[in-house]
Formats: C-alpha cells, structure tokens, sequence
C-alpha cells in the first residue's frame, strides 16, 4: 500500500487519469523509463503562465516587481480525469488537431 502522503489531491486512487503524449514521447518514456517535466512557460495555454506575467506589489517599497524569474524553475506535466477531452488533445498534438 502506498501511503497518501504522496499524492496531492487524489481522493480515489483508483479512479484513472489521462495524459495525452505525441508518438515520439511515448516512446522516449518507455524506452528510457522516464516522464519528462517541461517548463509551463513553454506550454500554450495562456492561464498557465498568467502569475508569472503579472507584476506585484512590494507594499514595504511600493514598487511593483516581475515574477517571471520566480518561475524560471518551474516544471510539471497536464494530466485529466477525463478520458476524451478535446482542449488536451488540441493543446498537445502537434498540429492541435488531436492526432499527428
């Protein structure tokens, strides 16, 4: 039994989860055994990015700052309870129609 400690926010963990990969990543995964994490700044979607480009207010100098260099070192991957879910297969597909 794996403890829950080590998901976040997964109630059931038996309920699955979808991913979409292109041909090439699928294969890069199986062959060399590993998921690959990608900056979000990389990413399509413009609400991924939307902390990153938005500036805040210091109130201690009242100045705004950018935290786009916070986010430099962020990385993860788009996973759905959905099985057929149209925004990530035209999100991830290499020519946003859902196959390649």
């Amino acid at each position: 039994m794996i403890p829950n400690t080590q998901f976040v926010d997964i109630v059931n963990m038996n309920r699955p989860i979808y991913r979409v990969f292109s041909n090439q990543r699928i294969l890069e995964m199986f062959r060399d055994r590993k998921l690959t994490l990608t900056a979000p700044r990389l990413w399509d979607d413009p609400f991924e990015n939307f902390l990153a480009k938005c500036p805040a207010l210091v109130k201690s100098i009242n100045e705004h700052v950018s935290l786009s260099g916070i986010f430099k070192n962020f990385f993860g991957q788009c996973w759905t309870y959905h099985e057929d879910n149209d925004a990530m297969w035209r999100i991830y597909s290499p020519k946003k129609t859902g196959h390649e």
